[in-house]
């Protein structure tokens, strides 16, 4: 079994390390790269400072803005770690999240909603934070820190047993890539929600399954389930 991993990396490279160390091939072959806008951070002082990815978290780590936030949330343990060597990290309440529904339902248990909010991001993407923001009254600042930029990797369908897609950008990039080389739409496809499901979907792929998230644990025990299960 030879497993494609198409997520940008970091992550690329750790989640192909904890697959391997399971015994699982892997195809490193992102299909994104990440490009930063050159945009500086807004500072201030914030209620709410949401880091979408590892990517906004590093590129915010290394800005020289002034900022600070009563609460820093996180989507995944990677964008925490790289923020935290900074004070506005160390000096704030930290939380984790899994993805922008996690979130949603962290704010509806907040006794009242953020005045003001910084959401680090990449360029385009999911707006359901901002607008459920908005809607209750606060204001949202905006940073797009990076962008998304296609890449063409060199991608074998016959030599690929499945694919590990970690965003619904990701999964239509490597869509394009692996039906441009023919690749069969029953292949197994890994994906980290719902949400990336229905993209994926309509991409053309047919065997989706969806990981109880995008963390390298989850990925490697679904992927192991079908290794065993064609076994």
């Amino acid at each position: 079994m030879r497993v494609w991993v198409t997520r940008t990396e970091p992550g690329a490279s750790r989640l192909a390390a904890a697959l391997e160390g399971a015994g699982i091939a892997c195809l490193v072959a992102p299909v994104l790269d990440i490009v930063p806008t050159g945009q500086p951070l807004p500072g201030g002082r914030y209620d709410l400072a949401l880091f979408v990815s590892e990517h906004a978290a590093a590129l915010a780590a290394a800005e020289p803005a002034d900022w600070s936030a009563e609460v820093v949330v996180g989507i995944g343990e990677p964008a925490l770690a790289a923020l935290a060597r900074r004070p506005q990290a160390t000096h704030a309440r930290v939380v984790t999240a899994t993805g922008a529904d996690c979130v949603l339902q962290m704010l509806d248990g907040w006794p009242e909603p953020p005045r003001r909010t910084l959401i680090a991001k990449g360029q385009g993407g999911r707006d359901d934070v901002q607008r459920h923001l908005r809607q209750a009254g606060g204001a949202v600042v905006e940073w797009d820190a990076y962008r998304r930029v296609a890449v063409a990797p060199a991608v074998v369908p016959d030599a690929v047993s499945a694919i590990v897609c970690s965003s619904g950008a990701g999964a239509q990039a490597a869509g394009a890539r692996w039906f441009a080389e023919r690749g069969r739409p029953d292949v197994p496809l890994f994906v980290p929600s719902p949400r990336v499901r229905a993209v994926a979907s309509g991409v053309g792929f047919q065997t989706i399954r969806v990981t109880a998230g995008a963390a390298p644990k989850a990925v490697v025990a679904a992927v192991n389930a079908l290794k065993e299960r064609n076994v």
